[in-house]
């Protein structure tokens, strides 16, 4: 759960929230784990007025499960709330830029606009919310990113030629 810049650990048993990080941005927005699950990765939305400065954090979470210092991972050059995230099987991130762009960032906080919904039928400056691999389950493909729109029905599937990171609770 995130709360602007306040990340909270949700406890499953007790339903009880405590303070876990701080991201030094308005609004964070998507989380995902790194593929060993030792980094929170967290993409900002970069505050409700523009310019909207949309970057990526990483929290190291040590091994007694408290978060480390927070670092900025990248910067997008975009004007855009960064809304979700995901990650494949090799390490990459995944990050939605509200406008209908999907940036790529490398391990190495190297970026590449790999998705333009704007070009591919969606209509101008799409609106995005959320970002996925597929399951692998029940006619997901793991190895397609699904991307949902906020204000419309269904969602986009694109074909990444890769999976998304492995997750336990597929399994």
């Amino acid at each position: 759960m995130s709360d602007d810049e306040i990340i909270r650990k949700l406890d499953p048993d007790s339903g009880q929230s405590t303070d876990f990080a701080r991201v030094p941005a308005d609004d964070s927005n998507g989380i995902t784990f790194s593929q060993d699950y030792k980094i929170l990765y967290v993409s900002t939305c970069g505050g409700h007025s523009p310019p909207h400065d949309g970057k990526v954090y990483k929290i190291p979470i040590k091994e007694d499960g408290t978060a480390g210092e927070t670092e900025l991972f990248a910067e997008l050059p975009v004007d855009s709330h960064m809304n979700g995230i995901t990650m494949d099987e090799c390490g990459n991130l995944y990050v939605v830029a509200s406008i209908g762009l999907i940036y790529r960032l490398s391990p190495d906080a190297e970026w590449e606009m790999v998705i333009d919904l704007n070009t591919r039928g969606a209509g101008k400056n799409m609106d995005i919310s959320s970002i996925n691999f597929g399951s692998g389950i029940g006619g997901w493909k793991n190895d397609s990113i699904y991307i949902a729109p906020y204000k419309n029905d269904g969602f986009y599937e694109v074909d990444m030629g890769v999976r998304g990171k492995w997750e336990p609770h597929l399994y």
